[in-house]
């Protein structure tokens, strides 16, 4: 399992599995593309290899991801603030844990997937501010104005936070937000699972275009369960909320 941010700031969208290999942007993105070598280095021996480069992955019992996208617009909701709707930002999708089981599923029941690299993203593509729009109804948040946010900004505000220490913005911050957390769940009398994380890894996704195809996959014969985001992110959120790891 490797991840879509070995492609680096891409040259081009849709990312295709043909994309040439570029810096990494985060630890995390560098660390994988350093297993890939590895990986490869194996299979060239004989080892039977098959490597997956998933986006950004989402669904039920995460709490990395969910620490950031479902917690925080929890907390917003708790303090009953008006958000700007985002209009804008760098085409970006994602994966549903369902159909990153299913693929490698799918890899160990088909020969023909030995020896090959794979991406996987969900076929619908959606803008940052798509998908902000979409947490701000399933979250039912109350919203005021529109804010223009375009994709060269959103990618310099990247930049910059990979740029910054962690201790001297994003770290001081986290701990303020989970104090914060603490005071939904008891008042909510929540699951103590979730914490808000601000990951600064997670800012190189920021940067640049984020949206791949995984039509390579889908060619080999394998059928995404979920390929519509604005269509599978309800019932998720739904599932934290009757798992009450949310409100």
């Amino acid at each position: 399992m490797s991840t879509g941010g070995v492609y680096g700031a891409p040259k081009y969208w849709p990312v295709d599995e043909a994309h040439p290999f570029q810096p990494p942007l985060d630890l995390y993105s560098k660390s994988k593309s350093e297993a890939e070598r590895l990986v490869e280095a194996g299979s060239k021996k004989g080892l039977r290899t098959t490597i997956f480069r998933p986006t950004a992955a989402y669904g039920p019992r995460s709490t990395y991801i969910a620490g950031m996208f479902y917690s925080l617009p929890a907390l917003l909701k708790f303090w009953n603030l008006a958000v700007p709707r985002i209009a804008g930002g760098p085409p970006m999708n994602l994966v549903h844990v369902d159909d990153v089981a299913g693929a490698i599923l799918f890899a160990i029941e088909n020969e023909k997937t030995v020896g090959e690299g794979y991406i996987l993203a969900e076929e619908s593509i959606i803008s940052v501010g798509e998908f902000f729009d979409i947490v701000v109804d399933v979250f039912k948040l109350r919203t005021r104005g529109k804010v223009w946010a375009p994709a060269p900004l959103i990618s310099l505000t990247g930049r910059l936070g990979l740029l910054l220490p962690s201790w001297l913005m994003l770290d001081p911050l986290e701990r303020w937000l989970k104090n914060q957390w603490d005071e939904v769940v008891t008042a909510n009398h929540l699951e103590p699972v979730l914490k808000p994380q601000i990951a600064r890894d997670a800012l190189g996704f920021l940067i640049g275009p984020h949206a791949y195809t995984s039509k390579k996959l889908r060619d080999a014969g394998y059928q995404f369960r979920h390929p519509v985001f604005a269509e599978s992110f309800p019932a998720v959120a739904a599932w934290y909320r009757e798992k009450k790891w949310i409100p």
